[in-house]
C-alpha cells in the first residue's frame, strides 16, 4: 500500500472521528451548558480569527504548493524554502495585527447587544489569529515532506478532543466560562505547537535564509501566484464566515449562537461530497491534459447525481427530524429551525453541481473560478444586508441559499457555453419526487414520546423508503451494482 493511500485512510478515519466529537460537543453539548451569547463569541472569534490569518499568510499556501518541487533539495535543506516562506508569513502577521489594533476601537463600538462579553474577550482573537496562521503555515510544510496526516489528525481530531476535555471541565464546575476561554484558545494552539516541534526535529527543515539564485529564478511568478492565493483564500474564508459575523454585528451574540448551532445540523448534508472532492482535482486534472472530454463529462454526471442523491437523503433525515432536534436542544433555539433547511438546500445546490468547481479550475478558463469566487462574496454580503433586517437568522440562511445557487448557475452555464456539459436529466427530477414521498411518510408519523425512539422510527422510515424507490428506478447504476455485489457475497 502506497504513502498516498496509508495516509488517505488514516486522514479519512481521523476526520470522521472529529466530525464526531464536534458534533456532539457543538450540537448537543454546547446549547445545554454555555448561553447562546457564549456560543456566539466563541463563534465569531474563530470566524474573525480563520479571516485574518488567512489574509495574513499572503497567499503562502498557494506558492508553497506550486514552487515546492522547485526548491526541493534534501542536500540543501530545499534552499531554505520554509525559512523564505515564514518569514512573508510574519510580515502578513504584522500587517493584520497592526489592522486589528486600528480597527479594534471599532469592532468594540459596533458590537450589539452583548458587547461586553465581546469586548471584555477581545484580546484572545490576537493568539487565535496567531495559532491559525502558523497551523495553516505549518501544515503546508508538513504536506510537502509527505505527511498530510499529521495536520489532519491535529486538527480534526485532536484538537475537538481538547474542545470536548475542556468543556467537560466546565460542565463539572472545576472551572467558569471566563477560565474556559483561555482553555478553548489553547486547544487551538496544540496543532501548530505540535506541528512546529516536529518540523525542527525534521532532518529536511531549517529556518535558515535561502539561496538567492532560487528566488531571483521564480520571484516574479511566485509573487502572481501569492497574489491569487490571497484573493481565492481570503474570499474563500469571507465566504464561510461573513453570514455569522454580518449577523453578531445586525442582531448579536445570541442571534449567532442559535444561528451557528442550528447551522451546524445542517453541514451534515455535505458529509459525503468530502471524500470524492479530495481525489476529484488531480483526476480532472489528467482528464484535461490528455483532453478526454468524455470522461470529464461522465465525471461532472456522476458526480452531480450521486452527490445529490447522498445530499438529498441527508436533509430529508435531518429537516424530518426538526421536532426532535428541537426537543433536544433549549427552547430559544426553535427560533432556528428554517436555517438548518435553508442552510441544508444552500450545501445540497453545491452538491448537485458535483465537480463543477475542479472542471473548471484546471481549464483554461480558471481564471472565471476567481471571478466566481468573488461574485459570491459581493452576493452574500448585499443579500445578508437586505434580508437580516427582515427575517433575522433566518434572512441570514435564505442569502447564502440565494448565494450560493446563483453563483452554481452561472458556473454550470459557463462549462455548458464553453464545453457543452450538461449533467442533468430526469434522474434528478426523480430524486426530488422521491424525497417528497420520503419526507412526507416521516412527516405523518405520530409523534412519539421517547425522543430517540421517535429519531429511530422516524428516520428509518424515511431512509426505508427513499432507499427502496431508488433502487427500484435504477436512479444511480452503481448503488445498485453494489447491492448486487453485496448479494452475491
Amino acid at each position: 500500500m502506497g504513502i498516498i493511500q496509508r495516509q488517505t485512510i488514516s486522514g479519512t478515519a481521523f476526520t470522521y472521528l472529529g466530525i464526531i466529537i464536534g458534533f456532539v460537543t457543538t450540537a448537543l453539548i454546547f446549547p445545554r451548558v454555555l448561553t447562546s451569547e457564549q456560543i456566539g463569541l466563541l463563534g465569531i472569534f474563530l470566524s474573525y480569527s480563520f479571516i485574518f490569518a488567512q489574509f495574513a499568510t499572503l497567499g503562502t499556501g498557494r506558492v508553497t504548493i506550486l514552487f515546492f518541487p522547485f526548491f526541493r533539495d534534501k542536500s540543501r535543506n530545499h534552499h531554505g524554502f520554509f525559512y523564505l516562506m515564514t518569514m512573508i508569513a510574519v510580515i502578513g502577521l504584522g500587517v493584520v495585527l497592526t489592522v486589528f489594533f486600528l480597527i479594534k476601537p471599532r469592532l468594540i463600538e459596533n458590537a450589539n447587544d452583548s458587547s461586553t462579553l465581546f469586548a471584555e474577550n477581545i484580546n484572545y482573537l490576537i493568539p487565535l489569529i496567531i495559532a491559525t496562521l502558523f497551523f495553516l503555515l505549518f501544515d503546508s510544510f508538513n504536506k510537502n515532506l509527505f505527511n498530510a496526516v499529521r495536520g489532519i489528525v491535529l486538527k480534526e481530531f485532536i484538537q475537538r478532543l481538547f474542545i470536548l476535555l475542556f468543556i467537560l471541565f466546565f460542565i463539572n464546575h472545576w472551572i467558569t466560562f471566563e477560565q474556559y476561554i483561555p482553555l478553548y484558545v489553547i486547544a487551538l494552539a496544540i496543532p501548530p505547537i505540535v506541528l512546529l516541534i516536529a518540523l525542527l526535529r525534521h532532518p529536511e527543515f531549517t529556518f535558515r535564509p535561502s539561496a538567492i539564485d532560487r528566488v531571483r529564478e521564480y520571484g516574479k511568478k511566485m509573487v502572481s501566484v501569492g497574489f491569487y492565493g490571497i484573493m481565492i483564500g481570503f474570499s474563500g474564508m469571507v465566504i464561510l464566515n461573513i453570514d455569522r459575523i454580518m449577523v453578531e454585528r445586525m442582531i448579536g451574540l445570541s442571534a449567532t449562537g442559535i444561528y451557528l448551532t442550528m447551522a451546524y445540523f445542517a453541514t451534515l448534508v455535505v458529509i459525503p461530497s468530502r471524500a470524492l472532492l479530495k481525489i476529484s482535482d488531480p483526476v480532472i486534472s489528467q482528464f484535461w491534459k490528455d483532453r478526454d472530454m468524455k470522461s470529464l463529462q461522465d465525471n461532472y454526471y456522476r458526480s452531480s447525481l450521486n452527490q445529490f442523491l447522498a445530499g438529498s437523503l441527508i436533509l430529508i433525515g435531518v429537516w424530518g427530524n426538526i421536532g426532535n432536534i428541537t426537543r433536544i436542544l433549549p427552547g430559544e433555539y426553535a427560533a432556528g429551525s428554517l436555517v438548518v433547511l435553508l442552510i441544508g438546500l444552500a450545501f445540497l445546490t453545491d452538491m448537485a453541481t458535483g465537480t463543477a468547481t475542479y472542471i473548471l479550475a484546471n481549464s483554461k478558463y480558471f481564471k472565471y473560478q476567481t471571478y466566481f469566487i468573488l461574485l459570491l462574496v459581493l452576493f452574500i454580503v448585499v443579500t445578508n444586508y437586505l434580508l437580516i433586517p427582515v427575517w433575522g437568522i433566518t434572512g441570514a440562511a435564505a442569502a447564502t441559499l440565494i448565494s450560493k445557487f446563483l453563483n452554481n448557475l452561472m458556473r454550470h452555464q459557463l462549462l455548458f457555453w464553453k464545453f457543452r456539459f450538461q449533467p442533468y436529466n430526469r434522474k434528478f427530477l426523480f430524486i426530488i419526487g422521491v424525497s417528497l414521498i420520503s419526507y412526507s411518510a416521516g412527516y405523518f408519523i405520530p409523534e412519539i414520546s421517547n425522543l430517540y425512539l421517535d429519531i429511530f422510527m422516524r428516520s428509518a422510515v424515511m431512509g426505508g423508503i427513499y432507499i427502496i424507490l431508488t433502487l427500484i428506478f435504477r436512479i444511480s447504476p452503481e448503488l445498485n451494482e453494489k447491492l448486487n455485489q453485496f448479494i452475491k457475497k
